[in-house]
């Protein structure tokens, strides 16, 4: 159990969230060793009345130090899958990199035309503190 464990190395995100448009956008980034492929889920949080999203509107790039993009392999396509009530709503949009042996250092995306940039740390979690707080 504990060999499966340590097949992922998680990243973290800075800023966690950023503003856009009437939205609130933030990420999830994982990288899965056993098949060398990034998972970025990149969330938006909106209200009810606007309307739904589709794949196409949503460009994704991982970047390199040299911000040089990782190759993408898979990205979300139609519209995306919902979930919310009456107060707010959610969508998600999913996108696959590979993996390469310089880690990546930025998550850039683009929803129509409007840009958002995360910095990533990679961090060890120890008792529940990060390894970059400590530094």
């Amino acid at each position: 159990m504990r060999e499966k464990e340590m097949q992922y190395k998680e990243y973290q995100l800075e800023p966690t969230s950023l503003p856009l448009r009437e939205m609130t956008a933030s990420a999830v980034l994982r990288l899965n060793l056993s098949n060398h492929v990034w998972d970025v889920i990149i969330v938006f949080a909106y209200a009810p009345k606007q309307t739904s999203m589709v794949g196409e509107d949503i460009d994704v790039q991982l970047l390199d130090y040299a911000e040089t993009p990782l190759e993408m392999l898979t990205r979300p396509a139609g519209p995306l899958v919902e979930v919310g009530g009456t107060r707010s709503r959610s969508a998600n949009a999913h996108f696959r990199f590979k993996a390469k042996q310089d880690k990546p250092a930025y998550l850039h995306a683009t929803y129509r035309n409007e840009e958002l940039r995360f910095k990533i740390v990679w961090s060890t979690l120890l008792l529940g503190i990060s390894l970059s707080t400590l530094l």
